[in-house]
């Protein structure tokens, strides 16, 4: 510490270790001449052989400053003032210099932010290191648009799988009230989507597998929050009112936090739905789940690679108006189950 407390002295006290130094050299000079002039040499004589016998006064101020100073940051600090000095007088390069940098560390910092949001950060959901991707591979091609009866076998097997989940989405009508209808981004998703996600709501409750059965009443809506923010004011007595979707009777049963997009970085959906509320094929569904701990992907292909081949049998028999060669191609299609710790994002597929 003492040595640490010298160092900083010099640092910041320059001077005052300059003429330390010197009256300290002064003084060993002096002693040696007074030596020598008690050995009989002159006075004259004896202060020239003490300046010769101390040695090269320079080399040891040198060695001085490089044993109790930062030699690094003070040779940085002189560049900077060297730099600073240059770019002084060369204005116009100067701003030019300056402009350049700016943009460019701004155009990385907005890349890498992007990147960050879209690629690496994990999804704010629960177990998301746990959470994969259902693929259809045909050659070549990779497809994440699972019809949705295969998606119904997948969520019989728990062998190794916590939980499976599906999501579809659509455009709708949505109106409350004698208010205007809007057109919205709706998500229809399955009963086990807002528990295996483990994300609370905001107000009210969300979708629970009990809304998914057919028939069931009080068909529920989930509102996201901008478009509770922005349709409703952020009105929480909004919560059980009735709306309509697409001509449908639907009730307002909550509301997800601000941070809460879905599986999906790219598409933030305005609301979401049971599919138990829509009859039709959906042939596109996006399907993910959980692995059990422990189970590793090649052990949940392994186990669900023939549940899904069955599936794929059951589904091509109702594709009755569809020509041979793609019922062919469609039996022939083999299942990926990829990590989806980031989620599902348009730009991800992409690139």
């Amino acid at each position: 510490m003492n040595e640490l407390w010298q160092r900083l002295r010099v640092l910041f006290r320059r001077g005052q270790f300059d003429r330390d130094l010197e009256e300290e050299m002064q003084f060993h000079v002096e002693m040696q001449a007074e030596e020598n002039q008690e050995n009989g040499v002159s006075d004259d004589e004896s202060r020239y052989a003490a300046r010769r016998q101390f040695g090269n006064a320079m080399l040891f101020r040198e060695a001085c400053h490089d044993f109790w100073s930062f030699r690094a940051l003070e040779a940085l600090w002189q560049d900077v003032r060297y730099a600073l000095r240059t770019l002084a007088k060369a204005r116009a390069f100067t701003a030019v210099a300056i402009i350049s940098l700016a943009l460019g560390i701004g155009a990385n910092t907005a890349l890498f932010s992007l990147m960050n949001i879209m690629l690496l950060r994990a999804l704010p959901v629960k177990n998301a290191p746990r959470l994969v991707e259902f693929v259809r591979v045909d050659g070549p091609s990779m497809m994440t648009n699972i019809p949705y009866a295969i998606f119904t076998y997948f969520r019989q097997d728990r062998a190794v799988l916590e939980d499976v989940f599906a999501v579809y989405g659509s455009g709708a009508v949505f109106r409350v009230g004698t208010a205007a209808p809007e057109k919205v981004a709706c998500h229809l998703v399955s009963g086990s989507f807002f528990p295996a996600l483990g994300v609370s709501p905001l107000i009210g409750r969300t979708i629970v597998p009990a809304d998914e059965q057919p028939g069931a009443g009080n068909r529920p809506v989930v509102l996201s929050y901008g478009f509770w923010a922005r349709r409703f004011g952020q009105d929480p007595s909004i919560i059980g009112s009735t709306a309509h979707i697409d001509n449908e009777l639907f009730t307002i049963a909550g509301v997800m936090p601000r941070e809460f997009f879905g599986v999906d970085r790219s598409e933030l959906p305005d609301l979401w739905i049971p599919f138990g509320a829509d009859t039709g094929p959906h042939d596109n569904t996006y399907v993910l789940g959980h692995l059990k701990p422990g189970v590793s992907l090649p052990q949940a292909r392994a186990a669900l690679a023939p549940l899904f081949h069955q599936a794929l049998q059951l589904a091509a028999r109702e594709m009755t108006d569809y020509p041979e060669r793609d019922r062919s191609a469609f039996l022939a299609e083999q299942l990926l189950i990829r990590r989806a710790t980031n989620g599902s994002a348009a730009l991800r597929w992409t690139y």
